[in-house]
């Protein structure tokens, strides 16, 4: 979910107290809460007015989580595995950054909690946290495309638009199964690749992501799903419904706000295919338009500040689920196979079965496998990205690197009108706006699709307009409109041979009509005509059938946002008897003095510090140790408890291990943490 929808499901009193709180005017550029959640300058003053326990809560749950949602558990989990502050200092932390609106709770149906970082928001937080730096300047760097590249000529934006002006051609009818019948795939697919290079390679290591894989080749998927995403086109029983006010509103879209819009729904869904990419896929929009780097360097940059790093799956700490109320020891547990660590990463994140088994049984069980894992997945997706226009592939000097270009190079320029030649023929320029783009859709076929587009008026063309619902009288003007001037007179003749005869107009059609408007404009006469009858080529249901109801295509795309599903909880109180059960009842001396006890006492201690999580502080022979107790092991009525030293720096590897039975300290008190800055 997106900083403007948690904005929207908040009460108007909780929505005031974030847009007046003080962390969120420290940026130079004057914004407030929601809008300098995603803003890297209001990021960067804020993170310093954060305490230092929300400080480390925000930057654990940024590297090693990323944007997933994710429970109490899990986020003290990895806290403990890298020995640096505490269980109860981490949800300390955690707790005010959902009272500041940075982290929002939801409660899962079964009781469970996920934690969450607005998912537009991970991007510019996460670059403060773990900035990017080349090792040279990216500008400057020596890069040779590949040979080998086959870079597309047109925009990812200008492909969409073919494709639904060829589906508007060929109907949104969809089979029994709820998938657009294989003819109409085809015209879909065929109408994709006009224009592409020959050694234009397929979409790869995302596919399975989407559903129907037998059905629909990658790119058609992705672009009939973003379609969906922008409500151009919406599941309905039986097929698709356009929506011609949401098809208005993207054609005119700047050119590069479209790109945008489609850059960010491809790494969105293949972070979600490859969680490891989720990092990488937050970094390549920020880069700037030819910028070059080596994939070394992003991978570096990922092991400089541990991203997505590893879990230390030791006897420790997989048996380090906190200890009950009683203190009791954790059960112990066996060694995790990489299969089936994979197996639980992918219950904690939610992320499609498919894909974690494609991990899982590459990845070889040794060391280096996670980063070999991610290397590969890097170097699918930067092809990827090649292949789809916004980055191009090389090296810098002997290393494999990419010039990242986004999506601002699609920023259209002015063109000159469309030209109307003679033999039927419409030439359309770079930088044609997108409405006019869609009209020569309507009333021509495309010959030609590149740096300037040809499309040409055939007895075709005119006679599926005509059909559409278009008059001779109203094609003129739609091409005097679009600044092709005055037909000449093969056109004119063209247009008298294959137009019907002058009918009355048409009733106007349906809201959410199954046929799109055929031209951009308000001038009543160029209203949305009547939509055609399915094609004959459509799958319908057979006469014994007929009762049954029409199938729904399911969603494109099999990611779903559980947290829309779940209730979204109010922030926790700065209480700090509510964050630590039984305060009142605890001596204050447990809290405040170094003493010394009995080993039965030591051990009350010890129980009470794993129920808060806390760290205790200890003395051993006159020397202070801060300790992180994990859990109570008993061996033959003696008892000893298992943790490590703290603190070691963010992203380090965990401290080694401690074994200490209560005759290896003197004196003892429990360090917990208060909550002043919350």
């Amino acid at each position: 979910m997106k900083s403007a929808d948690y904005e929207t499901l908040l009460s108007a009193e909780e929505a005031g107290r974030l847009r007046a709180e003080p962390l969120w005017h420290s940026g130079a550029c004057g914004r407030t809460w929601p809008q300098a959640l995603t803003c890297p300058c209001c990021a960067a003053g804020a993170l310093p007015r954060l305490s230092q326990d929300a400080q480390a809560a925000l930057r654990l749950m940024l590297r090693r989580c990323g944007a997933r949602p994710m429970t109490e558990r899990q986020l003290v989990r990895l806290a403990e595995e890298e020995a640096g502050p505490s269980g109860a200092e981490t949800l300390l932390g955690l707790d005010e950054l959902r009272r500041c609106g940075l982290v929002f709770t939801h409660r899962r149906v079964w009781g469970e909690t996920l934690h969450a970082i607005p998912a537009d928001a991970f991007a510019p937080w996460l670059l403060i946290v773990c900035p990017f730096e080349t090792g040279e300047s990216g500008a400057r760097l020596p890069f040779r495309p590949s040979p080998t590249a086959a870079h597309p000529s047109l925009p990812l934006g200008r492909r969409m638009l073919g494709m639904l002006a060829e589906l508007q051609r060929a109907g949104t009818a969809c089979t029994k199964r709820g998938v657009l019948p294989k003819r109409t795939i085809s015209r879909l697919q065929q109408r994709l690749e006009t224009g592409l290079p020959a050694q234009w390679p397929s979409l790869r290591g995302w596919a399975a992501g989407y559903a129907h894989p037998a059905d629909y080749p990658p790119l058609l998927a992705m672009l009939l799903d973003a379609a969906c995403q922008a409500q151009i086109v919406a599941p309905q029983p039986g097929g698709y419904a356009w929506d011609e006010a949401a098809l208005r509103r993207w054609l005119e879209l700047d050119a590069a706000a479209r790109e945008r819009l489609l850059l960010a729904r491809f790494l969105e869904t293949a972070a979600a295919a490859a969680p490891s990419l989720q990092w990488i896929a937050a970094l390549l929009p920020s880069l700037a338009p030819g910028e070059v780097c080596r994939e070394e360097e992003l991978l570096a940059w990922m092991r400089r500040h541990g991203l997505g790093a590893q879990p230390v799956h030791t006897s420790l700490t997989r048996g380090s689920e906190w200890a009950n109320a009683s203190g009791a020891p954790a059960p112990a547990t066996k060694p995790v196979s990489a299969a089936k660590a994979v197996k639980e990463a992918m219950e904690a994140s939610h992320a499609p079965a498919a894909n974690y088994a494609r991990q899982a049984s590459d990845s070889p069980s040794t060391p280096d496998a996670p980063a070999s894992g991610l290397a590969r997945d890097l170097h699918d997706l930067l092809q990827d990205l090649a292949a789809l226009g916004w980055l191009e592939l090389g090296e810098a000097g002997s290393e494999a690197a990419m010039r990242w270009l986004g999506a601002d190079t699609a920023q259209a320029t002015p063109a000159p009108p469309v030209r109307l030649q003679p033999s039927g023929e419409l030439v359309a320029f770079p930088g044609t706006p997108f409405p006019v783009l869609w009209r020569l859709e309507q009333l021509a076929e495309p010959r030609t699709l590149d740096v300037a587009s040809v499309y040409r008026l055939t007895p075709r063309s005119v006679r599926e307009a005509c059909a559409g619902g278009w008059t001779s009288e109203r094609m003129l003007a739609a091409l005097t409109e679009v600044g092709a001037g005055e037909p000449p007179p093969l056109v004119l003749e063209l247009l008298a041979a294959e137009s019907p005869a002058p009918s009355p107009p048409a009733a106007p059609p349906a809201p959410h009509s199954r046929q799109p408007p055929a031209a951009h404009s308000t001038d009543p006469s160029n209203a949305p005509p009547k939509a055609r009858q399915a094609p004959p080529h459509s799958t319908q249901p057979s006469r014994a059938s007929h009762s049954a109801a029409p199938q729904t295509p399911e969603p494109l795309y099999l990611h779903v946002d559980e947290l829309r599903r779940c209730p979204l909880l109010p922030p926790p109180r700065a209480d700090r008897d509510a964050r630590f059960p039984g305060l009142r009842d605890v001596p204050p001396a447990w809290l405040t003095q170094l003493r010394m006890y009995h080993a039965s006492t030591k051990r009350e201690l010890v129980e009470q510090a794993l129920r808060w999580r806390a760290p205790l502080e200890l003395r051993q022979q006159g020397r202070p140790l801060e300790f992180v107790p994990l859990r109570l092991d008993d061996h033959a009525g003696a008892w000893v408890v298992l943790g490590r030293p703290r603190r070691s720096p963010a992203g380090a590897a965990a401290g080694p291990e401690l074994r200490l039975s209560p005759d290896m300290w003197e004196e003892m008190r429990v360090a917990l943490p208060d909550n002043s800055s919350g």
